[in-house]
């Protein structure tokens, strides 16, 4: 579990995007009402915004000075047609005037992510992540609030054998980029 969750805010600055996809290698991102600026008292979760997602909306400068002004929607299609083109943080030009744009995430973000405990079983985790195809689970304490987050590459560190009766859980070492 990577934790704490990095979360961004319903309604988020140009910059600390820019900044987050610059310096994070994560695909998915717990959307929360933070408190203010203060990220490490994130409120409930609210939904996910996938890393892809984030990069369309970048380029497409689905962005304004206000956060009361709505610019542009985006369409499936651009999705779609951009998600494609498998898109880089280096490849979207961002001014220095820009990055003190805010972005709205309420109409792109999924609204109801899966979520799990802090004490959910690895066995049930792996079949829920292989029933449902999943790619990123939340973690969440009793009041909703994100404290982690869960990915394919975490549960592929471990293999889970059952043998008369006794599971045995084997930690295994996963190169990364």
């Amino acid at each position: 579990m990577n934790s704490p969750a990095l979360c961004v805010n319903k309604i988020e600055s140009v910059g600390r995007i820019v900044d987050i996809l610059k310096n994070e290698a994560f695909c998915g991102f717990p959307v929360v009402n933070a408190k203010g600026l203060d990220y490490s008292k994130p409120e409930k979760v609210r939904g996910l915004i996938l890393r892809s997602q984030l990069l369309v909306l970048l380029k497409l400068k689905i962005y304004s000075p206000s956060s009361l002004v709505q610019p542009n929607t985006v369409t499936l299609k651009d999705f779609r047609n951009y998600g494609n083109q498998h898109l880089k943080i280096e490849d979207i030009h961002i001014t220095d005037e820009e990055r003190d744009y805010m972005m709205d995430l309420r109409p792109y973000l999924s609204p109801n992510p899966y979520t799990v405990g802090p004490s959910f079983s690895l066995p049930r985790l792996f079949r829920l992540f292989r029933g449902l195809g999943l790619r990123h689970l939340v973690v969440v304490n009793d009041c909703n609030e994100p404290v982690g987050m869960i990915t394919r590459k975490d549960l592929a560190k471990f293999r889970v054998e059952s043998k008369r009766g006794l599971i045995k859980v084997e930690e295994l070492n996963i190169a990364t980029k």
